[in-house]
């Protein structure tokens, strides 16, 4: 059922395209961009009780075909950041409603087709289909990105983005040479290959170097923006997860927690002080990406998977957020709660996952989460004014289906 509805949301773009040409109304329009999604979730939904899930290589010779290769799989590493994008993108098509930019069919089909892919990234089932994955996110997002561009500047910044994700992509490359066999299937591997594929990720999650959030002037939807930011975070998070299974070579720890703390502590000051700027989430993003990949490093598996549940659910909440009345103050503040480290949810895990490196480590990142969280306050706590109750109540919804 999951790979069908997979198929699905391949061929949803053109059949909102399909409905466009035929004039059909906006309403069945949306109807139609909102099952699609809907399906995708329930049927991710359904597919945990029966984990692990595969899709196998076939009909591609009996040397590819041998081994345990595969297309696709959903695992306990997978299905964590597969099912909140998932969210994220029906909560995208519902917030649309409530966004003058977001009542396009185009915008929709964006939405879906970078769904689609996403989630293609986060089950790769090998570093072949990884690859395969990582370049398709890249031109469809260079394409959107470049069609709802408006000056040089911003034209220069997707270039930039671009050049950063493909080098991420050489480096899965040269984690398919270190890796000695583990082609299309992640299979046991060196701590060689740990350590150039959490390098590939920290380069995915803009932690590895530090980039620049999307320029201001770009012309979509802040939906639209939300699964384009999320989406490449996604696979990233998938990877780092098996990555930290593997670990790698003792001499590169401190050297990357020192630089990867660093990038953290940019991206979390910004988050705390620059309240008004529109690429906040971006640093959100990297603020929480940087404890991560410190957890990969620090090979503590569980706690990259909560960090990776942290950052997008929040990450969708500080991003489709624009406003919200002064009845959502609660809901919010339980929302923070939850990451703030508390017994049976996400943040207790990432919390605890700070002891698994040295003590000076677990200081540093560990003030990294305060200023973080008093980052949140202020954006969706502390400063809430009247809002509109549609965009208020699509955001809710994302955040209830993430939990």
């Amino acid at each position: 059922m999951l790979f069908t509805v997979l198929i699905l949301l391949f061929f949803s773009p053109p059949l909102l395209l399909a409905m466009s040409w035929m004039r059909m109304r906006w309403g069945y329009i949306w109807l139609a961009a909102a099952l699609c999604a809907g399906l995708g979730w329930v049927a991710l939904f359904v597919t945990a009780w029966r984990l692990p899930v595969s899709l196998d290589w076939q009909g591609w010779g009996a040397g590819l075909a041998a081994g345990g290769s595969r297309w696709l799989l959903v695992d306990a590493y997978s299905w964590p950041p597969g099912f909140l994008l998932a969210a994220i993108g029906l909560g995208a098509i519902l917030t649309g409603l409530a966004q003058p930019e977001g009542n396009d069919w185009q915008n929709l089909a964006s939405i879906l087709g970078v769904l689609a892919v996403g989630l293609f990234g986060v089950f790769a089932g090998g570093l072949a289909a990884l690859g395969f994955a990582w370049t398709a996110m890249d031109i469809l997002e260079l394409v959107i990105l470049l069609r709802r561009s408006t000056g040089r500047e911003a034209r220069e910044r997707v270039m930039l983005a671009f050049g950063v994700n493909i080098g991420a992509t050489i480096l899965v490359i040269l984690g398919l040479v270190a890796s000695r066999g583990g082609l299309l299937s992640f299979q046991p591997m060196p701590q060689e290959a740990g350590l150039v594929l959490v390098l590939a990720a920290g380069f995915r999650l803009g932690v590895l170097p530090v980039q620049a959030p999307y320029s201001p002037s770009l012309r979509i939807s802040p939906a639209l923006e939300t699964m384009m930011r999320l989406a490449p975070v996604a696979g990233s998070l998938s990877l780092l997860a098996r990555a930290s299974a593997v670990g790698l070579p003792d001499f590169w720890r401190i050297p990357l927690l020192v630089f990867v703390w660093l990038a953290g502590f940019y991206g979390a000051v910004n988050w705390l002080t620059r309240e008004d700027d529109p690429a906040g989430p971006q640093y959100w993003i990297l603020g929480i990406a940087s404890l991560a990949v410190a957890a990969a490093v620090w090979q503590a598996s569980v706690a990259v998977s909560a960090w990776g549940v942290i950052l997008l659910a929040g990450g969708s909440l500080a991003a489709l957020r624009r406003s919200q009345s002064r009845g959502f103050r609660l809901f919010f503040g339980m929302a923070m709660a939850g990451m703030a480290g508390l017994p049976f949810t996400p943040g207790w895990a990432a919390v605890m996952g700070l002891g698994a490196g040295p003590w000076w480590g677990g200081w540093l990142f560990g003030g990294l989460v305060v200023v973080i969280l008093l980052g949140f306050y202020r954006r969706t706590v502390h400063d809430v004014e009247g809002g509109d109750g549609l965009a208020g109540g699509s955001v809710c919804f994302t955040w209830l289906v993430c939990c």
